[in-house]
């Protein structure tokens, strides 16, 4: 639900009641969940334990794939093989794949622009080489 206009809401620093009333029984709240752990409740148990023993993440570590050619489809195999091998995690192999996807939508996009410049009589620049008072081209307008 939005503010209405003219309406900016709690002001910065406004505590709420129910946040208060937290704060000003946390020991004793803390005290209640430990005994209710102790005593055989499953629930405050499983509370406890996750925030006294946070879940594992998995943690990628760096790996090498080399291949002979630097054409893209070639280092597509180069990873694919590699994980067939066991050198890389399913997950890995689906984040590199993707990665590699990605650059290959750059590629293409890069060379989309230029051959539309070449078309278009001018001399082709990627967008990072632009300099800010290149003109664009004024397609389908009269200047």
């Amino acid at each position: 639900m939005a503010f209405q206009p003219g309406n900016p809401g709690r002001p910065k620093g406004a505590k709420g009641k129910k946040l208060e009333l937290f704060r000003s029984n946390n020991e004793k709240l803390q005290r209640k969940v430990l005994d209710m752990a102790l005593g055989g409740d499953v629930a405050m148990l499983k509370i406890i334990a996750d925030r006294l023993w946070p879940k594992l993440r998995a943690e990628a570590v760096p790996v090498r794939v080399t291949t002979a050619s630097s054409d893209l489809a070639s280092k597509g195999a180069a990873i694919i093989d590699a994980a067939l091998a066991g050198q890389l995690t399913p997950d890995v192999l689906r984040d590199l794949l993707s990665a590699l996807a990605d650059q290959a939508r750059l590629v293409e996009f890069t060379e989309i622009e230029a051959r539309l410049q070449a078309l278009e009589g001018q001399e082709p620049v990627a967008p990072w080489e632009r300099r800010s008072d290149d003109k664009l081209p004024m397609r389908g307008r009269k200047r």
